[in-house]
C-alpha cells in the first residue's frame, strides 16, 4: 500500500542542506562535496553506464557538471545520475559536515543566528549529536567564537527539538561527562573568562524561561559566581539583583559572604564585591557582615583572619562609603535592632565597627540609650550597667557628649 510522503522531496531537502552549510563553510564545503561527487562520477562513467537506463544527455550532464559539480547538484543537472544510494552518501557526508560546523567552525564574527538556524533546520539531528561525549551546546561554552550561540541552541532550537531529552531545556540541564557533573547553567556561572557574554546569555535564556529564578538556589549559581567574584562580577550582580534573598542562602555551612572569604582561591576583591551587594540589598543588616556560619564565625571575623585587620577595614570602609543607604539609625524591621548594635556584638571587631558607624552617623545620639543598652545586652555584649559606662567612654572619644545618652 502506497504511503503519502509529506516531507520535502529528497533533492529539494539535499539542496537546502547544501545551501545552509555553504553559508557557514563556503569554499571548504564545496571542496568536500566536489571530491565526493568526483569519485562518484568516475564510478558512474567507469562502471555504471547502461544504455538501457541512460541517455546521451544523462552522460553529458555528468561530464558537464565538472569542474563545478556543487552547482550542478543544486541546480538539478545531476539528479538523473544521482540515484537513491548516491543521494544518501551525499546526505551522510553533509550530516558529518553539519556536525563539524556546530562543534568546530562557528564564529560569531562570520556567522549570524540565521545562518546557524538554517543548518539546524536542514540537519536537526546534528544538534543532538555527540562529539567527545558532549553536545554542540556544551561545546560552544568552551569557545569564545561559538559562545554567543548558546541561547540559540537552547531556546530557539534545542528546546523545540528536545535536545538531551524531555525537560532538559534544550540541553541546558544535561550534565557534563567530567567528574564535576555540572550542567550548562552552572557552567555559565562558573566560567572564569566570558563574564559579559555569560550575562548576555543569561538574559536571553531568562527571556525564554529557560533560566528561572528558582535555578539560582537550586543550582547554587550565586555560590558559583562568588569564587572568586572578581572574575564573575557582572554575573554575580545580575543574579543577586534578580533574587537578593540568594545572599541569605546557606552553601556549605555559610552564606555567600562567608564563602567569599574562606576559599583559598578567593581574594579581597571577592569579599568586597559580595559585601557591597549585601549592603545594597540588606543595609539594615550591615550587608550580613555579622551573620554567623555553621561554626559560629562571622564573615567579619573570617576576613580579619584571612586578610588582616588593616586590609579588612579598608574594604569595609570603601564599601560603606560606596553604599550610601547604610543608615545605623534605622531599625532592622525583622529584629527591631539598630545596625550599629549588631556591629557591637562581634567579638572580633573589638567594637571598632561601632566607632566607625557612630563617626559616620553622629545623629545616632537621638536614639534612646535605654533601647541601645538593652539591645546590646540581649546580644550578649555585656551587662546593662557595664555597657552604659562603656558607651559614655566611647561617646567621649568620638566627641559626643554623654548628655545625649539621657532618655
Amino acid at each position: 500500500m502506497a504511503t503519502t510522503n509529506t516531507t520535502s522531496p529528497p533533492t529539494e531537502s539535499l539542496a537546502s542542506g547544501l545551501l545552509a552549510l555553504e553559508k557557514c563553510m563556503g569554499a571548504d564545503l564545496r571542496e568536500k562535496v566536489k571530491a565526493l561527487l568526483f569519485d562518484m562520477a568516475k564510478d558512474f562513467l567507469h562502471y555504471d553506464l547502461d544504455v538501457a537506463k541512460h541517455t546521451v544527455d544523462d552522460v553529458r550532464a555528468v561530464i558537464h557538471a565538472f569542474p563545478d559539480p556543487f552547482s550542478a547538484l543544486i541546480g538539478g543537472a545531476l539528479q538523473k545520475f544521482m540515484g537513491v544510494d548516491v543521494r544518501e552518501k551525499v546526505k551522510a557526508l553533509l550530516f558529518v559536515v553539519a556536525k563539524e560546523v556546530l562543534f568546530k567552525d562557528l564564529d560569531v564574527a562570520k556567522h549570524s543566528d540565521d545562518d546557524v538556524r538554517a543548518v539546524i533546520d536542514a540537519f536537526p539531528d546534528a544538534l543532538s549529536a555527540l562529539m567527545g561525549g558532549v553536545l554542540p551546546i556544551q561545546k560552544a561554552a568552551t569557545s569564545l567564537k561559538a559562545f554567543p550561540f548558546i541561547p540559540l541552541f537552547a531556546a530557539e532550537e534545542g528546546d523545540r527539538l528536545n535536545v538531551g531529552g524531555e525537560g532538559m531545556r534544550g540541553g541546558l540541564l544535561v550534565k557534563l561527562p567530567h567528574p564535576s557533573k555540572y550542567n550548562l547553567l552552572q557552567v555559565l556561572a562558573i566560567n572564569s573568562i566570558y563574564d559579559s557574554m555569560c550575562v548576555t546569555a543569561m538574559k536571553r535564556l531568562r527571556q525564554s524561561n529557560l533560566l528561572r529564578k528558582e535555578d539560582i538556589h537550586h543550582f547554587s549559581l550565586i555560590s558559583n559566581t562568588s569564587k572568586p567574584t572578581a572574575l564573575r562580577k557582572a554575573r554575580f550582580e545580575y543574579l543577586v539583583d534578580w533574587d537578593p534573598t540568594s545572599l541569605k542562602f546557606h552553601y556549605n555551612g555559610g552564606l555567600c559572604l562567608h564563602g567569599a572569604v574562606k576559599f583559598k582561591s578567593v581574594s579581597a576583591d571577592s569579599f568586597a564585591v559580595v559585601l557591597q551587594a549585601g549592603l545594597k540589598h540588606y543595609p539594615e543588616e550591615l550587608g550580613l557582615l555579622f551573620e554567623k556560619n555553621r561554626k559560629g564565625k562571622t564573615a567579619f571575623e573570617l576576613a580579619f583572619e584571612k586578610f588582616g585587620k588593616d586590609a579588612t577595614w579598608a574594604i569595609i570602609e570603601n564599601c560603606f562609603e560606596d553604599t550610601r543607604d547604610v543608615r545605623i539609625v534605622e531599625r532592622n524591621p525583622a529584629t527591631n535592632v539598630y545596625p550599629f548594635m549588631i556591629a557591637a556584638a562581634g567579638k572580633a571587631s573589638d567594637l571598632s565597627t561601632l566607632y566607625y558607624l557612630l563617626r559616620r552617623n553622629p545623629e545616632v545620639h537621638i536614639i534612646s540609650y535605654r533601647s541601645r543598652i538593652r539591645a546590646l545586652a540581649m546580644l550578649g555584649v555585656g551587662s546593662e550597667s557595664a555597657l552604659y559606662n562603656y558607651c559614655i567612654i566611647s561617646f567621649k572619644q568620638l566627641g559626643i557628649g554623654s548628655e545625649y545618652l539621657v532618655l
